[in-house]
């Protein structure tokens, strides 16, 4: 098939209908799509910004919560775990976060927020064993306090962001 060649801008004042379109590489990235643009949420990764908290002024407390499930068929991933606290510990005093896929642990070692950690520092976890997530998965947060000869945190408070695939 023969092809014609346009060198330089093109106009259409209208609507061209392509039979097909080959665009060059990274034409349709980021810096190429306009604020403001409308673009369907099924072709866009959706973050998910988590945040689940014990209260302010609420002494650290043993507590399991279920924070997300994936409803993707095409997956997610895990991007940042952050665990912190209002009010710092004193003493011997402890609060561990884990982050658990299905009923097993996922972080390479729990974070740890001991009279080291100040107030409203984020503690992020050492590493993951894995931050795949499929349909269906559930992710679970463990807040374990432990008084050891001292005073309580408060306000602990655990960040969870996760990018989940479009379907």
């Amino acid at each position: 098939m023969a092809q014609s060649k346009h060198i330089g801008d093109l106009y259409v004042d209208g609507t061209l209908t392509p039979k097909g379109l080959i665009p060059p590489d990274d034409c349709l990235g980021d810096d190429a799509w306009p604020l403001g643009d409308p673009l369907d949420a099924e072709k866009q990764v959706q973050r998910h910004n988590l945040l689940h908290s014990q209260g302010v002024a609420v002494d650290a407390a043993d507590e399991a919560v279920v924070l997300y499930r994936c409803n993707s068929a095409d997956g997610a991933a895990i991007v940042k775990l952050a665990a912190g606290i209002v009010t710092a510990a004193a003493g011997a005093a402890t609060v561990t976060v884990d982050l658990k896929k299905n009923g097993s642990t996922i972080l390479s070692a729990v974070i740890t927020i001991d009279n080291s950690i100040a107030a409203y520092e984020a503690v992020e976890p050492a590493g993951y064993t894995s931050t795949a997530l499929i349909e269906d998965d559930v992710l679970t947060i463990h807040i374990d306090e432990t008084i050891g000869g001292g005073t309580r945190p408060k306000g602990v408070w655990v960040e969870l962001i996760v990018d989940e695939q479009p379907n």
